[in-house]
């Protein structure tokens, strides 16, 4: 899908600007790691949307989506 694409690029986007705020010395190297990771994450999630189903019911949810919500809470 178009929006798939769309939001990926804009998710390498984010990383690009994640790696330049480190580098810029606005970042440590820890919260540049755990934004990667969100980042990488939710890139994840858009071009594979059933994933979240996978670990919900790893972790005992019934749904991707509420695993995704109860994350973000």
């Amino acid at each position: 899908m178009i929006i798939q694409g769309l939001l990926i690029i804009f998710f390498v986007f984010a990383a690009f600007k994640v790696v330049g705020r480190f580098r810029a010395g606005d970042l440590t190297r820890s919260g540049m790691i755990l934004w990667l990771i969100f980042w990488i994450l939710a890139g994840v999630i858009v071009a594979k949307p059933d994933s979240t189903f996978y670990f919900a019911h790893l972790v005992g949810i019934g749904r991707g989506v509420d695993l995704v919500v109860y994350v973000s809470i």
